[in-house]
């Protein structure tokens, strides 16, 4: 026997013979190893934006068609006082459920969103549609007034970042001063947390979008659904003050 068949006897069991990989085999090492692209920043804030364009413009079409019919509406809720706090509850129940559950977390943020359309439905009923139209515009050209704004920050290397504790500890002033209000009952105090949330709101509007605009491809915001509610609920809050104070300014 020859050195190259002793060789090969000890390197190969019997009837067992090297093959060389196929494709299939090939194909499959390739896409295990594939990880998924990262979006791009600009990519990343696109996505942000349509997804909160897509909120407003839902929410828009739920308010409208509530106060285009909104007799029929408040006798509604004259007769079921629970269709006013069910969009309430649903909104802290799905919203923490978009933190919480993961894998659903689209679903969940549309959820949010209808009943968060429904809830600002609700409190719209109350306004005269003078005031009404005076505080979508308003909200509006300020808005976009922020969102520009926030966009010459990002260019200029302004850093609003000093803002987020500011904001935060007037949010929880804001809102512990609304509560106590409400066994106050009090005029002068309801008068100065309206026009301390228009500006509260207003800073957090110009701070998400400054974050967005220059970390939006960072891993603090790597999802685009919590982004946008974020930015979303800062518009509907300011929304919300600025129908209130337009009824202040009225009496």
């Amino acid at each position: 026997m020859s050195n190259k068949d002793i060789y090969t006897s000890q390197a190969l069991p019997q009837g067992k013979y090297m093959m060389p990989p196929t494709n299939s085999d090939i194909e499959i090492g390739i896409t295990s190893t594939v990880q998924p692209r990262k979006p791009t920043k600009a990519e990343f804030i696109n996505k942000v934006l349509n997804y909160v364009c897509a909120q407003l413009t839902l929410t828009t079409i739920i308010t409208m068609y509530m106060y285009v019919n909104r007799t029929n509406v408040i006798d509604s809720v004259e007769k079921n006082n629970g269709l006013v706090w069910f969009p309430i509850i649903m909104s802290f129940v799905t919203l923490t459920c978009m933190f919480c559950d993961k894998e659903n977390r689209k679903c969940w943020f549309w959820l949010f969103t209808i009943a968060t359309a429904f809830m600002v439905g609700f409190s719209t009923l109350a306004y005269a549609p003078q005031i009404v139209a005076k505080a979508v515009i308003t909200c509006t050209l300020i808005t976009a007034g922020v969102n520009a704004y926030s966009i010459y920050c990002v260019k200029h290397n302004k850093n609003l970042e000093f803002l987020e504790p500011i904001l935060g500890a007037f949010l929880v002033t804001l809102i512990v001063v609304g509560l106590l209000n409400m066994f106050i009952k009090s005029e002068g105090i309801h008068l100065v947390i309206t026009f301390a949330g228009i500006i509260v709101f207003t800073g957090l509007l110009l701070f998400d979008l400054n974050r967005l605009y220059e970390k939006g491809d960072d891993d603090n915001m790597e999802d685009p659904l919590l982004a946008a509610v974020g930015i979303y609920l800062d518009i509907v809050n300011l929304f919300l003050y600025l129908l209130e104070a337009y009824r202040q300014c009225d009496k």
